[in-house]
């Protein structure tokens, strides 16, 4: 069977299933391209993999099927298709009058990924060319994305009042439910679906990670697909499961750790040897964590030498702080995939 028809393939993986347990900040959004009135200002945040810019990406689709103006900002610089904007005020005032191609006019969407690669001075540029947008009274819905860390500091340090009404999102995982379903919705309508056992197998051990989800429904589907089954069942469910988890390491998770000062990615290795299945009550699933008393003393260290570490570990997202002294990974098997790492030397 020709791999290219394997419906978990990101380019294949299409809404409504990809956009399960995120419908809150969609529908706020749809709402306004439909009317006529000023849309919302939003702020959303995740870690890695949670499928921000899927979001993104979607609510541009939107717009512009309701006839919106679209502009994306990245740090990269904005852009909009078949236009070309400078990082400055002057760019969201071009919005006002959109260029042939970028939508009729009926409203402006401005979308800024990635604020924590922001520069300060970009970020105001953008903040005063959007609160200009909404001066001028043309319907708009503003979307900022990025860490948790950089969204909060953008909302309670900036003094514009463009921020002050933000509508907060953090995209948590996806309940069990939503993730069996969206496993089964996705390959039901190719010739090698999933069976219930499958998708609850995936399901728990990818933690409603969207990435996740996607990537071991690709690896699971491939695998029947070579072996010529007609389903995906439990045992290859289970068979693919740590192919994927190490995958997703290697794929989405190196990048990350590899950036960080030595001291830090220390700290996530001490966390992951001892870290322990954590079951709170506000969470979904199971994480794995460990106090911080622990983690200093397995580096030998006072827990007040980590405090600088752990804000900056926090502040990127990698892992949380649910109760005091805990801290867990925000990733599933982040924990299982930095103990099969070799640490990072210590010279003295």
């Amino acid at each position: 069977m020709d791999a290219a028809a394997n419906p978990f393939r990101a380019t294949h993986m299409t809404p409504p299933h990809t956009f399960l347990g995120r419908t809150a900040a969609l529908k706020v959004c749809e709402d306004a391209f439909r009317g006529h009135d000023q849309g919302p200002i939003l702020a959303v945040s995740g870690p890695r993999g949670s499928g921000l810019s899927s979001l993104l990406g979607e609510l541009h689709r939107r717009a512009k099927d309701a006839g919106w103006a679209v502009h994306a900002c990245t740090p990269a610089g904005p852009h909009t298709p078949g236009s070309d904007l400078p990082a400055t005020a002057d760019a969201l005032h071009t919005a006002l009058n959109p260029t042939p191609g970028a939508g009729t006019g009926r409203g402006v969407l401005l979308t800024v990924d990635d604020v924590h690669h922001l520069r300060r001075r970009a970020r105001d540029e953008i903040l005063a060319a959007a609160h200009a947008l909404r001066l001028s009274g043309t319907p708009s819905v503003l979307v900022f994305a990025g860490r948790s860390g950089t969204i909060d500091t953008l909302r309670t340090q900036n003094d514009s009042l463009l921020l002050r009404g933000t509508r907060r999102y953090r995209l948590g995982p996806l309940t069990e439910d939503d993730a069996r379903t969206l496993l089964q919705q996705v390959a039901a309508d190719s010739p090698i679906p999933f069976t219930e056992d499958a998708a609850r197998i995936v399901a728990e051990l990818a933690q409603g990670h969207p990435r996740f989800l996607q990537l071991a429904g690709q690896l699971a589907w491939d695998a029947a697909a070579e072996e010529g089954a007609t389903t995906i069942d439990a045992a290859l469910a289970r068979a693919v499961t740590l192919s994927a988890a190490t995958t997703l390491g290697d794929s989405a998770y190196s990048l990350d750790i590899h950036r960080l000062p030595q001291q830090q990615q220390r700290f996530l290795h001490a966390m992951a040897d001892i870290a322990t299945a954590q079951t709170l009550p506000e969470q979904t699933y199971p994480l794995a964590g460990a106090r911080i008393t622990d983690i200093a003393a397995h580096l030998g260290a006072q827990v007040t030498d980590l405090s600088g570490i752990r804000a900056r570990l926090l502040a990127r997202d990698l892992i949380a702080a649910p109760a005091r002294g805990l801290l867990v990974f925000t990733l599933p098997v982040m924990d299982a995939w930095l103990r099969g790492r070799t640490q990072p030397e210590v010279i003295h």
